[in-house]
C-alpha cells in the first residue's frame, strides 16, 4: 500500500510519514496541492494525508480531482484540521480527520481507521431498513456509500408525508429514478435523480431487494454522482442570475419565424415554451437535467427570444440583426453550438477557452477590452482582480443564444500550476495568450504552458497589448511571435478602436 503525505509542515510531515512507513505503507511526500496532485496520477496512493489549506489546490478539491480519476477513485483521506469546522464540505464517508494539536494517539487511531478496509465503510444490513435525515448525510454521498458497498434496493425520500422521489440502485449502480410529477406526469431517469440530489431536508429510507426495475440510467454511478456534484455548485454559484419557477414567459416571436436552434436542448425548450407559461412547466417538460434547462431560459430571457408575459424585456426590441454588432457573429454563435452539440457526450454549458498571461496588467486590460461588450459577463469583483494572476478560475463568461457559453478561464503559467494545465485545458474550444511589453520577456515567461496548450491542436491567438492596430505586429517582432501565429494588438484607450482589436481577437479564434 501507497501513503503520500501533501503537507508544507516538516515537522509534521514526518511525524506522519514515520507511522505509515512502521504499518508498512510507501510514503511519498508533496508540500502543496498541486505537486500533490501530480505524484498522485504518477503513482496511485491508498491514502493520502494533508490540511485541507494546502497551497494551489486545497484539500477538498484535491479529493474531488482524484476521485474522479478511475486509478485514484478509491483513495481515502486522512484531513489535519485546526477546527472541526474546517472539513471539506464533500467529505466522504470513508475519510478520517485529526483536529489539532494532533495528538499522537488520536493521529494513530485514525490512521488505522483509514488503512482497515473493513471498517472505512459502514455495512448496510440487508434484512432490514437503512434510514436517516437528509441533513446529515446526502443523497449524494448515500449514493456513493450504496456504490462502494453493492447495495441492491430502492431509496426512498420523504417529505412532510409525502414521498418526493425513489431512486433504484443495483449492485451498487443506479439504474433509474423517479420523481412524481404533476399535469407534466412522473420524472424519471437522470433529470429526476438530479433534482433528487438538490434536496436539503427531509428523510431517506433503503429498502433492500430486487424489484426487476426497468433501467432508464446507463451512465455509470462514478460518472453520474460527480456531475450531480458539478450541477449543485453551478446552481448554487448562479442561484441569483437563474429564473425563478414562478416567473411567466412566452415566446417573443411565433417559433415558425425564429431561426433554426443548433443545440437539441435549446430545440426542446423553445418547443415547451409554446404550451407553457411558466418557467417550472418548462423545466419539468424538458428531458434536460434542470440546471442546464434553467441556464438555456436565461440565456434566452437575456437575448430577447423569451420575454415575461407581464413585462416585455428590453432585449425583446433589439433588430434581428444586432448579434452583428455584439462580440460575436451570428456565424460564430452557430459554429460553437454546432461543435458543442457534436462532442460526446455534448456539451450543454460553458465551452472553455484558457487564457494565459504574462502578468497581471495584461491580464487587466483583457478584461477592461471585453468588459465594453454587454453580453460579456465577468464574475470577478473589483477587489479580486490583482489576485487573479494567482488563480485558476473564470474570468468572463460570453452569453450565446444556447445553453452553450463561452468562458474564459485563467491558467497561470507559474510552474506550480503545471499539473492542472491539462485538466483546464481538456475539452476547450482554443486559447488565448495576453502579452505586455516588453515581448522578449513576456513570451518568455508564458512559454511553458504555451507549449503545453499548443500540443491540443486547438487554436492560439496572441493578444499584445499596447499595440496599435488590430494588425500582425512590425517585422521586428516576427522572431518574438512566430509569424506562423494569429497576433492582434490591443491599443491602450478605450474606444472603436480598441473593440475592433477584440472583434479581431474573436474572428481569429472562431473563424
Amino acid at each position: 500500500m501507497r501513503a503520500l503525505i501533501a503537507d508544507p509542515d516538516p515537522q509534521r510531515s514526518r511525524r506522519v510519514g514515520t507511522a505509515c512507513a512502521a504499518r508498512g505503507l510507501v510514503v511519498d511526500r508533496a508540500t502543496q496541492g498541486a505537486e500533490a496532485l501530480e505524484r498522485a496520477l504518477k503513482h496511485p496512493p491508498d491514502l493520502v494525508v494533508c490540511p485541507d489549506n494546502l497551497a494551489v489546490i486545497d484539500g477538498g478539491r484535491l479529493a474531488h480531482i482524484l476521485r474522479g480519476n478511475p486509478r485514484t477513485q478509491g483513495v481515502v483521506f486522512l484531513y489535519l484540521l485546526q477546527d472541526e469546522l474546517d472539513a471539506p464540505v464533500g467529505m466522504n464517508l470513508r475519510d478520517r480527520l485529526v483536529v489539532a494539536p494532533w495528538e499522537e494517539k488520536e493521529l494513530l487511531e485514525q490512521l488505522d481507521e483509514a488503512l482497515e478496509q473493513d471498517s472505512t465503510v459502514p455495512e448496510v444490513r440487508q434484512e432490514r431498513e437503512v434510514e436517516g435525515n437528509l441533513a446529515q448525510i446526502s443523497l449524494l454521498d448515500l449514493l456513493q456509500l450504496f456504490h462502494l458497498t453493492r447495495k441492491t434496493g430502492t431509496v426512498r425520500l420523504l417529505r412532510e408525508g409525502d414521498v418526493p422521489g425513489t431512486v433504484v440502485v443495483q449492485d451498487g449502480e443506479v439504474i433509474d429514478a423517479t420523481v412524481p410529477g404533476g399535469e407534466s406526469g412522473s420524472i424519471h431517469g437522470a433529470k429526476a435523480l438530479f433534482r433528487l440530489m438538490a434536496l436539503g431536508e427531509g428523510r431517506f429510507e433503503f429498502l433492500p431487494g430486487n424489484l426487476g426495475t426497468a433501467r432508464r440510467i446507463d451512465t455509470p454511478t462514478r460518472t453520474l454522482l460527480l456531475e450531480g456534484a458539478r450541477q449543485l455548485d453551478e446552481t448554487g454559484r448562479f442561484r441569483q442570475q437563474l429564473p425563478s419557477p414562478e416567473l411567466r414567459v412566452r415566446l417573443a416571436k411565433p417559433l415558425d419565424q425564429l431561426p433554426p436552434a443548433a443545440h437539441p436542448l435549446t430545440r426542446e425548450v423553445l418547443e415547451a415554451a409554446e404550451g407553457a407559461s411558466t418557467v417550472q412547466e418548462i423545466v419539468d417538460r424538458v428531458p434536460f437535467p434542470d440546471y442546464q434547462v434553467l441556464r438555456t431560459l436565461h440565456a434566452l430571457l437575456l437575448r430577447g427570444v423569451l420575454e415575461e408575459q407581464a413585462l416585455v424585456l428590453p432585449q425583446a426590441a433589439a433588430p434581428e440583426d444586432a448579434t452583428e454588432h455584439g462580440l460575436l457573429v451570428a456565424q460564430q454563435v452557430r459554429c460553437i453550438q454546432d461543435w458543442a452539440a457534436a462532442q460526446r457526450p455534448p456539451i450543454a454549458g460553458p465551452v472553455r477557452v484558457p487564457v494565459i498571461f504574462s502578468d497581471d496588467g495584461a491580464l487587466q486590460a483583457l478584461l477592461d477590452a471585453l468588459s465594453e461588450f454587454p453580453g460579456v459577463r465577468s464574475p470577478v469583483a473589483e477587489r479580486e482582480r490583482p489576485g487573479l494572476v494567482h488563480r485558476v478560475r473564470p474570468l468572463a463568461e460570453i452569453l450565446l443564444d444556447d445553453p452553450v457559453s463561452l468562458c474564459l478561464v485563467t491558467l497561470p503559467s507559474d510552474e506550480r500550476f503545471r499539473p492542472v494545465w491539462s485538466l483546464v485545458s481538456y475539452g476547450m474550444w482554443g486559447a488565448i495568450e495576453v502579452l505586455s511589453q516588453p515581448l522578449s520577456e513576456a513570451s518568455e515567461r508564458t512559454e511553458p504552458v504555451r507549449s503545453r496548450l499548443e500540443t491540443s491542436g486547438r487554436p492560439l491567438v496572441r493578444l499584445v497589448v499596447g499595440g496599435s492596430s488590430v494588425d500582425t505586429p512590425t517585422e521586428d517582432d516576427d522572431g518574438i511571435l512566430g509569424v506562423e501565429r494569429s497576433v492582434v494588438g490591443l491599443p491602450d484607450q478605450a474606444g472603436e478602436e480598441r473593440r475592433a482589436a477584440v472583434h479581431a481577437l474573436f474572428a481569429r479564434l472562431i473563424p
